[in-house]
């Protein structure tokens, strides 16, 4: 099994397309259910919340304001029967996740189940030490074209930066030595048949040049430049350069105030990564330093007393945020 993390608009989706095309691997839509830290440490107190209606969700960790997990999908044979019998026979989160893959796999060509959903990352830690079988993947993008993409697909520019900035140093606190590869979106669309063979070589698995065919199945999700299915292109690089001049002002000043508080790192263990200007220097993307003169602050502070405000209400785990 492979678990695949990121940070949304990293470049994930265009990764799993690549990957399912391998006759020995499968990757479905994204399930979340190894983003779910509650389920893996607390799995009897939480296993009820896979199946069902309830008023209360799993959250996610991070800074994603998204709860719940979606295992019903065309993508997956399973039944609402079929997973109600797999909660309820499993004792831990790691007999289940094996009962997934097992019933995913059943009697198909494929050998290797990819579960890609950006907020794995969070799992990487658990995942790396209750179940090391299972490779840890990762794939980074340069953080302002990343938070520009974000943007266009209608994100504050304020969650957008929390976005990039906590998912990617979620992946790099447990990169070293734990994660089988940490891949850069923009090596693998200039040059993807040296970056998909060397990923391939790592999983153990022979090249297949059917990998890197288009399967144009017109899969664009809004504010996308690129179909993830169509050929693989390099027009999203340098996506922040094409952004009003105004926008990539807020956007600049924002990364260059937003910072990971100790609070919050205490609780993950203290990570290495507290600013966007620490991803880039560990990534070796360019950092573009703000101007002193900061005419966004008021609208920064009001949009994380809203996300603290709002994560407090909903019962998402804000301590130290902000």
């Amino acid at each position: 099994m492979i678990v695949l993390g990121c940070a949304p608009s990293s470049g994930s989706s265009l990764l799993a397309q690549i990957l399912n095309r391998h006759s020995k691997l499968v990757c479905g839509s994204e399930t979340a259910l190894f983003a779910r830290l509650d389920l893996m440490e607390d799995w009897n107190g939480t296993k009820q919340l896979i199946c069902g209606k309830h008023l209360r969700k799993l959250r996610d960790y991070g800074w994603h304001r998204y709860r719940g997990v979606t295992w019903q999908s065309e993508d997956y044979p399973w039944t609402m029967e079929d997973m109600g019998a797999m909660v309820k026979s499993s004792s831990t989160f790691i007999e289940f996740a094996r009962k997934c893959e097992i019933a995913l796999l059943g009697d198909r060509k494929e050998d290797i189940w990819i579960e890609k959903t950006p907020s794995n990352v969070y799992s990487f830690g658990w995942l790396h030490t209750s179940m090391p079988e299972v490779d840890l993947l990762m794939i980074v993008r340069d953080p302002y074209d990343n938070i520009a993409s974000l943007v266009q697909r209608g994100y504050s520019v304020i969650y957008a930066c929390g976005l990039v900035l906590l998912h990617n140093a979620a992946g790099y606190f447990v990169d070293e030595g734990v994660v089988l590869d940490t891949l850069r979106y923009e090596d693998l669309v200039k040059d993807p048949n040296t970056t998909v063979r060397d990923l391939c070589k790592m999983i153990g698995l022979k090249f297949e040049s059917a990998m890197l065919l288009p399967s144009n199945e017109g899969k664009t999700m809004s504010g996308w430049l690129n179909d993830e299915t169509g050929e693989i292109s390099t027009r999203s690089i340098n996506r922040f350069d094409r952004l009003p001049q105004m926008l990539q002002e807020e956007i600049i000043q924002c990364v260059g105030h937003l910072r990971i508080s100790s609070r919050y790192q205490v609780v993950q263990q203290d990570w290495e990564v507290s600013t966007i200007r620490d991803l880039c220097l560990a990534y070796g993307y360019e950092y573009k330093v703000p101007e002193l003169k900061n005419r966004f602050v008021r609208k920064h502070r009001n949009g994380l007393r809203y996300e603290k405000w709002y994560r407090t209400l909903t019962g998402y785990p804000t301590g130290g945020y902000n």
